[in-house]
């Protein structure tokens, strides 16, 4: 008797497990690429998210010195230590911020840009002392990622809003 042995179907199936075992491979491959990708996203933004408040609690402060000048400060603040606003100090950071955004961001203790602006009740927009804005231009930079910080701060006897971005 001869005897007929097929092949065909033990191939099929070979090539069909090697099949799965690389589709299986680049499932794996993608989903962990895709856990990582959301894990850097979720760090950039808990980054952002501590930043925001330093700066903000720094802005708030008094700054150090108390009095401080462009000439000698170490660390920036707004405030006169009770979260009334200081003219003075908003005219040297604003001046400071424009002509060296870098060092300004380096005694805010921060890698990231940022805008400081004040608000009134009805959201408008406040001049102080002939300053609206201070740092980059949120609007035109587009980030992806932007953290917006409220701190309330009292100025001409008034609570006003000091608006925060970080990006």
């Amino acid at each position: 008797m001869e005897s007929f042995t097929s092949t065909k179907a033990q191939v099929w199936s070979i090539d069909f497990f090697v099949a799965i075992v690389i589709l299986v491979g680049a499932l794996f491959i993608f989903y962990q690429q895709g856990l990582f990708e959301l894990n850097r996203q979720q760090q950039d933004i808990n980054d952002l998210v501590l930043d925001a408040k330093v700066v903000s609690n720094y802005l708030v402060s008094a700054g150090y010195p108390a009095n401080w000048t462009e000439s000698n400060v170490s660390l920036i603040g707004l405030t006169d230590g009770s979260l009334a606003l200081d003219e003075t100090k908003i005219d040297s950071f604003a001046a400071l911020a424009a002509a060296d955004y870098t060092t300004s961001k380096h005694l805010l203790s921060t890698s990231h840009n940022f805008e400081v602006f004040f608000e009134d009740r009805t959201n408008a927009t406040l001049t102080i002392h002939g300053v609206s804005r201070i740092g980059a231009d949120y609007s035109a930079a587009d980030p992806d990622n932007v953290i917006r910080i409220v701190r309330f701060v009292s100025y001409n006897s008034e609570i006003i809003k000091m608006v925060l971005y970080v990006w």
